[in-house]
Order: C-alpha cells, then sequence, then structure tokens
C-alpha cells in the first residue's frame, strides 16, 4: 500500500476518533461526578473483549490480503500472455504484422480499461479475447499449438480476475465486523482509566485501530480499484507490453523502408 492510499485511510478514520475523544473528555469532566458517574467499570476488566475483537479483525484482514497476494501476480502473467502473442506476429510469415500490432496494442489498452473498471463486466473482456483469436490467428502453422495454448492461459488468467474481482466478503461477516468497532468504542468511552492521560491515549490508540481495520479490508475487497491509481496492484507490467509493441512496430517500419 503506497503513502497516498494510507493517507486517505487515516483521513477516514481521524473523525471517528477525534469524536471519541471529545466524548471521552465529556465522560471524565469533573461536572460528571455529580451525576453519580458514567464509566461503568475498569479496563482491566474488559480487556479480553478488545483482544477478542483484535482476532476476529486479524482474521477478515488476512483473507483480504491472501487475495491481494493474488492479484498481485495478475498483472504479471497477463503481461506474459500479452508479450507471447506479440512474438507470434513477430514469428508469423505474414506481410501485415504492423497492423496487426497496432491491433494487439489497441486490446491491451481495453484490458487495462478493463481492469480499473468497477464492475467489471465479464461480456466485454471475453469479446476482446475474440478478437484477438478471429484477428491474430497465425498463419503458419506451426504457431498454431503456442497461439492455443497461450489463448487459453488469458482466458484463465482473466477468469481469475473476475472472480477475485466481483467475490466479496459475505454481508454477515461486514455486519459483524462494524458490530466489533461499535461495541469497542462504546466499552471504551464506558470503562475508567487511573489517570486522565491514560484515558485519552488508549482511547485514541485503540479506536484509531480498530478504525483503521475497519477500513482497510473494505479497502482491499477489491485490489484492482485501485489500479489505476497504482495503490495495490501494479499495472506497469501491462503498460510495458504496449511500449514494447511500438518499439516493435518501429524497428519493422525501418526494416521495411530497408528492404525498399
Amino acid at each position: 500500500m503506497n503513502r497516498l492510499s494510507s493517507i486517505r485511510i487515516v483521513l477516514k478514520v481521524l473523525p471517528y476518533v477525534i469524536g471519541l475523544i471529545l466524548l471521552k473528555l465529556c465522560l471524565i469532566l469533573p461536572i460528571d461526578q455529580l451525576l453519580g458517574g458514567a464509566q461503568c467499570f475498569e479496563f482491566s476488566e474488559i480487556g479480553v473483549i478488545f483482544t477478542g475483537g483484535f482476532f476476529v479483525m486479524g482474521l477478515m484482514l488476512s483473507g483480504t490480503l491472501s487475495d491481494l497476494k493474488e492479484s498481485e501476480k495478475i498483472p504479471g502473467e497477463l503481461a506474459t500472455s500479452l508479450e507471447i502473442l506479440k512474438e507470434n506476429i513477430i514469428d508469423d510469415t505474414q506481410s501485415n504484422r504492423i497492423e496487426k500490432l497496432d491491433f494487439l496494442s489497441a486490446q491491451v489498452e481495453y484490458v487495462l480499461a478493463w481492469l480499473k473498471d468497477k464492475d467489471k463486466h465479464s461480456k466485454e473482456i471475453f469479446a476482446i479475447i475474440d478478437n484477438i483469436h478471429r484477428e491474430l490467428k497465425p498463419v503458419n502453422g506451426d504457431l498454431d499449438r503456442r497461439f492455443y495454448e497461450n489463448l487459453t492461459n488469458l482466458r484463465r488468467i482473466i477468469n481469475r480476475t473476475y472472480i477475485i474481482s466481483r467475490t466479496t466478503f459475505a454481508q454477515p461477516a461486514y455486519v459483524l465486523q462494524r458490530s466489533i468497532v461499535g461495541i469497542i468504542s462504546i466499552l471504551l468511552l464506558l470503562c475508567e482509566f487511573k489517570t486522565f492521560w491514560g484515558a485519552i491515549v488508549v482511547t485514541s490508540s485503540l479506536s484509531f485501530i480498530f478504525y483503521y481495520l475497519l477500513y482497510l479490508v473494505k479497502e482491499l475487497d477489491d485490489p484492482f480499484l485501485s489500479l489505476k491509481d497504482r495503490t495495490y496492484v501494479d499495472s506497469k507490467a501491462i503498460e510495458n507490453v504496449i511500449v514494447r509493441i511500438q518499439e516493435i512496430k518501429e524497428e519493422l517500419a525501418i526494416e521495411t523502408n530497408n528492404h525498399k
């Protein structure tokens, strides 16, 4: 996660932390003693609840991180398949290689746009693969096997990307997560601390950690949504394919001009 992403989550969390601190200050003001005290128990009495909350939040974070680690491999695998398509065009015995490289470059840009799309409709991406199948099928029969094996691999990677992007945590899990954070917030307000600064430090620290975890799990649920800003999954490997295609086109153009 880069710095901009961390700052974005911190800015979302700070209002909640500041709000809890202000409420805590209201509860520990001297005037509260006249009302009989609103803080019901010692912090040590409910420590096990905070431990349990950390455990559950950690499990949910672990699930989202596993998807993130899987997603980090996908741009490289996609780039590899697209590179093989480029090599197929170069190795093929045909005169329109530059036109086919232009077509492939456009399809790579469509793939990038699909990765950055929030909805990620499968119909759109498989239409791109169908176009590649139709337009880039090699003339040289010796390249057929490599072409179709690579196309199959490309479909497999796209399917895996689609599933990771569209599969989110079950709604009851999100309800549990928000309930934990809500309960922790209420307990921080109601428990009593031995010192004033102890109350402020513990309340601010624990509230920040729990709310940060809450938003972090939500942010990581679909790693590809932030690919546009290179927050979680870096698309540089796919972008480099377009650059290399352009370089090959220039070399082929120079080679063609030299033959004339």
